[in-house]
């Protein structure tokens, strides 16, 4: 990626544009602005070999971050903004441990947990120079901190910064390279740092040169991103065709209705997914799938987990035959790659071998034939290797592995079954959760699934289903009837011997299932409480409530909280007032027994959990709360907002989607704690779009089951299950 060799010719062509706001980068604008933040990494001692941090959301500043850290020789690392202190000061530890000097850039809603975590390593920003920018270094350990939205405390203003620097590339341009991390939410981080070749940035070799031409990315390509850029397939597709000359459309969060309508506003003529993406896109109704003129779109392709044959044919018969698959390690130790056609008549195949060659071992090491599970290898590879690789994962003859499963037919496809470690062992033979998962996701009741081993007394191991239903008010819990469909399909052996059913299972920002968290936690992390404690949690909660409102918040509906209450009645743990209003509230009593049960289900290391959850959740609070009043009164005239301006409303609407993609990240890890947290998600997703479909009412109406009466409820089950008072803090 050098900005310079397209800006010489097409300096006025997109390069960038944010998918939700419009912001856009021209070439022009972006060498510039790569040139001018080049001079300020030199200014402050960041020469080659040195690192640029970014730890921040989609936004348009990334391309300009990326492109200044590759022209000025730099590792250029994106960071998972998603993290906590504690994991994020694991990472920048990593990273600023070879002493070089460093640039962490951030945004202001991350840099209070940045710099947390700068503190905590003894590596603040500062001392403050001339203008108010950290001074030259003196020891590598103290990097230059920068804030994409101003400056906040030790971090600089990062447009002021660079405002009025040389927009002439540096003297000394050489070509960057990726750090990626790996573990830093499971374990110790892992970083994988390509090499720095030593080249200028416009003699850089060509990265997946075959991929490349297989998926037709070009000068005229515009590529919609809908995935976080911190993750490896992002950030590579993004330089790619930002190396081209193309058009990079970056959406802020995805949203598979926002994403159609960003392929037809935009013309996009190419787009990357993982399988969770497409799982949703095909969920759209058929209305709102078929309102898109996506004609233009003409190549798609699928990574970062197992795509379904069902799942790739109903993606197909909408768009046509133009859903590609590859399959590499993050790492970039190689590739496989399969067309639309070789898909459609070899079911599961995730390609031949693209770069380098495939290798499957048994458990000794030793080369196995066709048909035969194994260790998957990869042979060869190129000039982008990671400099640190040849001590990680390597065998005698030089073949590298990640540690996943699969097997080869007799013209060399390669068909993934799972991971190392993930093989279930029952009754000494060996089940593979990816084939169960795929039979599982067959049946039109399931949404998602996952498949693991948890111990049997008999077997070893046996086989555990986690299913995510479509609608589960209609399908109730059919396990009979999933198992009796799994036998039609799997050996009996590999069939489900148990299955548990959630509202949601728990996905990274990625789309990729955190199966750790099933796996770690067990039943625990995905039991559903006693109805008993639900109903007196939903009145402690709301305080006092309609059978309507507890059944929602509860997650039992009206006819059973009903029962429910009229039972806790009896005990003296509810009053119930039927004039003017039927309602209920909670007696003394009954807040006493409520917190001896809140007690029992949240134990320290869940408060823990939460806490971290928390500290995440109270950004975007103070986000909702400005998009809030926004709705309430008018950014423009400070007036009352009348809801007569369809154009500031949908605005405002767009800001809060963004709002409640962050949150839902945020959720995902606290359902992992507290399975109940999963219903605010769904509830707030109904509520966004009842308020979509023009509901201005959904927004925040009070008793409405509004977007803001719900997010409080939300705020308020926090609150309650960390045991804590609400102070200045907490708003």
């Amino acid at each position: 990626m050098y900005p310079a060799l397209i800006a010489a010719e097409r300096p006025e062509a997109t390069a960038y544009v944010m998918a939700g706001t419009g912001h856009t980068l021209t070439y022009r604008h972006l060498d510039e602005q790569s040139n001018r933040l080049a001079h300020l990494l030199r200014a402050h001692g960041i020469g080659p070999g040195g690192s640029v941090i970014l730890i921040a959301e989609n936004r348009v500043e990334w391309p300009i971050v990326m492109a200044a850290g590759m022209r000025a020789g730099l590792y250029v690392t994106p960071v998972n903004w998603h993290l906590t202190e504690i994991e994020l000061r694991g990472m920048l530890a990593e990273a600023l441990s070879a002493g070089a000097p460093a640039a962490v850039i951030t945004s202001a809603d991350r840099a209070g947990t940045v710099l947390s975590a700068l503190s905590a390593l003894g590596a603040l920003p500062g001392p403050a120079g001339p203008a108010g920018l950290p001074g030259p270094y003196g020891d590598g350990r103290k990097p230059l901190g920068l804030c994409l939205d101003g400056a906040a405390g030790p971090l600089a203003s990062f447009h002021d910064a660079i405002d009025g620097r040389p927009a002439t590339p540096v003297a000394d341009e050489l070509l960057g390279a990726r750090v990626l991390y790996s573990g830093g939410t499971t374990g110790r981080p892992k970083a994988f740092r390509q090499r720095l070749l030593g080249v200028h940035p416009a003699d850089a070799p060509p990265r997946h040169a075959g991929l490349t031409a297989r998926l037709a990315i070009d000068a005229d390509t515009v590529f919609l991103s809908p995935a976080p850029n911190y993750h490896a397939a992002p950030f590579t597709f993004q330089l790619l065709t930002l190396g081209l000359g193309g058009t990079v459309v970056c959406m802020e969060r995805f949203d598979a209705q926002a994403a159609l309508e960003a392929i037809e506003r935009y013309g996009v003529s190419h787009s990357q997914w993982v399988p969770t993406m497409l799982s949703r896109l095909l969920a759209l109704p058929a209305d709102a799938r078929g309102r898109h003129d996506l004609s233009g779109h003409r190549v798609a392709w699928t990574s970062g987990g197992p795509c379904s044959h069902e799942l790739k044919k109903g993606v197909m018969s909408w768009w046509g035959p133009i859903l590609h698959e590859y399959y590499g390690a993050s790492e970039g130790y190689g590739h496989t790659y399969v067309s639309p056609e070789e898909a459609l008549v070899r079911p599961g195949t995730v390609g031949r071998a693209l770069s380098g060659g495939v290798h499957i071992t048994d458990e000794n090491g030793v080369e196995v034939g066709p048909h035969t599970v194994g260790k998957i290898w990869f042979s060869g590879g190129g000039a982008y290797r990671n400099a640190d690789d040849d001590a990680v994962g390597v065998d005698p003859h030089g073949r590298r592995s990640v540690g996943d499963l699969g097997r080869l037919d007799e013209d060399g496809f390669l068909y993934l079954v799972g991971r190392e470690g993930h093989t279930i062992v029952t009754g000494g033979v060996n089940v593979y959760p990816t084939e169960v998962e795929h039979a599982l996701m067959l049946h039109p009741s399931v949404a998602d699934a996952a498949v693991f081993g948890v111990p049997d007394p008999e077997f070893g191991e046996r086989v555990k289903a986690v299913v995510q239903l479509r609608d589960p008010g209609r399908d109730g819990e059919p396990r009979a009837e999933l198992v009796d469909f799994c036998r039609t399909r799997l050996a009996g052996f590999k069939v489900p011997r148990e299955i548990e059913f959630v509202d949601r299972l728990p996905r990274l920002p990625t789309g990729k299932l955190n199966k750790g968290v099933l796996m770690d936690a067990g039943a625990a992390a995905v039991h559903m409480s006693a109805p008993r404690f639900e109903v007196l949690h939903a009145l402690r909660v709301k305080g006092m409530a309609d059978v309507s409102a507890v059944g929602a918040l509860s997650g039992l509906g009206e006819e059973q909280a009903s029962r429910h209450l009229a039972a806790l009645a009896q005990e003296g743990l509810v009053t119930l007032r039927e004039r003017p209003r039927a309602m209920a509230a909670l007696t003394a009593a009954g807040r006493e027994e409520h917190l001896r049960l809140l007690a029992e289900e949240v134990g320290e290391q869940a408060v823990k959990a939460l806490e971290a959850d928390y500290e995440r959740f109270l950004p975007i609070n103070r986000q909702f709360k400005r998009v809030c009043t926004s709705w309430q009164i008018r950014d423009d005239t400070s007036e009352p907002n009348d809801h007569g301006d369809a154009g500031y409303d949908a605005g405002v609407v767009e800001r809060l989607a963004v709002v409640h993609a962050d949150l839902l990240d945020v959720l995902d890890s606290s359902a992992g704690t507290l399975p109940r947290f999963r219903r605010y998600a769904r509830r707030l997703t109904d509520a966004l779009a009842r308020v979509r479909a023009g509901e201005t009412a959904a927004f925040a109406r009070p008793l409405a089951d509004s977007y803001h009466d719900i997010w409080m409820e939300l705020h308020q089950d926090l609150l309650l299950a960390l045991r804590r008072e609400r102070s200045a803090r907490d708003e």
